[in-house]
């Protein structure tokens, strides 16, 4: 709108130099008039150019605020993005912090039921039948000098009780044979060694002439009748899975105090 005042103020004024020239008494050469208009084209060529490039710059400056409004619009959205994410941290350290106070309230009486745990287990052992006693005895050891390390994380403490726990609880399920050696009032006799699980153990001699069954309140070993060598010989035949599983006859919790 400007330079199109400045384009018909400049013919304006050629036309009223003109008309004065044209109409004053001066006489004006022709090449006077010829120069004044040249003059005016050249001004309004020139007005003309300047008009394009001042559109030119409005067109890119209008460009320039379309992408930085664009640009605002993005950064609006990223803040408030950014402002969820913050918040949602916020919650998470929160809950972090609760369940860290949490864990050391349970650290702080884990350690202590620990030992207790450890504690109840050598008693239970040595209540226990008599199975693997340098295995578990030495399990137990090691299960104490864990404990009293300080290098040892309380998880790794944990771990390790609850393994020891595990092994002892598989005990119960297990039918183990091994060749060993009994004192039977007073008489040392190699043989062999059946246990089911916690239930019984029995023992035949290598022999085959005698026949014990050991007793869980008395804590030692009882003669039975040898009626029984064969059913005892026959299970371990097939706990070594050298027989096929079948129905045997023996005298499981019979003995009493």
């Amino acid at each position: 709108m400007k330079i199109l005042k400045i384009v018909i103020l400049t013919l304006i004024i050629t036309i009223i130099y003109t008309t004065m020239c044209f109409s004053s008494n001066e006489k004006v050469s022709p090449s006077t008039i010829k120069h004044e208009i040249l003059s005016n084209i050249t001004l309004q060529q020139n007005v003309k150019e300047l008009g394009d490039t001042w559109a030119q710059k409005r067109a890119k400056l209008l460009q320039q605020i379309q992408e930085l409004k664009s640009q605002n619009l993005w950064l609006n959205y990223q803040i408030k993005l950014y402002k969820a994410y913050i918040e949602e941290e916020k919650q998470t350290i929160a809950e972090l912090k609760r369940r860290q106070e949490i864990l050391e309230q349970i650290n702080i009486k884990l350690e202590p039921y620990l030992d207790k745990v450890v504690n109840n287990l050598s008693n239970f052992i040595d209540q226990d039948m008599p199975f693997l006693m340098q295995e578990r005895k030495t399990r137990l050891s090691f299960l104490r000098q864990s404990l009293i390390n300080y290098k040892i994380g309380l998880g790794e403490k944990l771990r390790r009780v609850l393994q020891a726990l595990e092994i002892e609880a598989k005990y119960g399920m297990e039918i183990q044979t091994r060749e060993d050696e009994i004192n039977l009032n007073g008489q040392k006799l190699d043989g062999y060694i059946l246990r089911l699980g916690r239930m019984d153990m029995f023992f035949i001699s290598l022999d085959r002439q005698i026949a014990a069954k050991y007793n869980k309140y008395q804590k030692k070993w009882i003669k039975i009748s040898n009626e029984y060598i064969d059913d005892i010989e026959q299970t371990i035949e097939i706990s070594q899975k050298k027989r096929a599983a079948q129905i045997v006859d023996l005298p499981i919790g019979r003995l009493t105090k």
